[in-house]
Formats: structure tokens, sequence, C-alpha cells
């Protein structure tokens, strides 16, 4: 158990410091940016719709 949440907290940090790098780069960190944007408006979207048709 103890070595699963270490392995856990080693690919947080390494995805946190893949990020960092990424998000020096002007260009790619818009498109990130548009991206999350995107994907967070289409969950909005989804949840409302599944919240209309739920009653």
């Amino acid at each position: 158990m103890a070595m699963n949440l270490m392995f856990v907290q080693c690919a947080y940090t390494t995805v946190f410091i893949i990020a960092l790098y990424l998000m020096k780069q002007k260009q790619l960190n818009f498109v990130t940016q548009k991206d999350v944007l995107t994907i967070v408006y289409v969950i909005v979207g989804f949840e409302l719709l599944n919240w209309i048709g739920s009653w």
C-alpha cells in the first residue's frame, strides 16, 4: 500500500514538472489553455443536459 502511494506521488511530481516545462512555451501554453477551456465547456454542457433530462 505504501509503495503504491509512493508511485502515485512520483507520477504526480513527474506530470507537474513536465507541465511546468511545457507551459514555458508560449504557443503551447495558448493551445493548452484553449483545450482545457473547451473540455470544461463540454463537461458543463453535458452535466446541464443530464440535470435537465433527469426530471
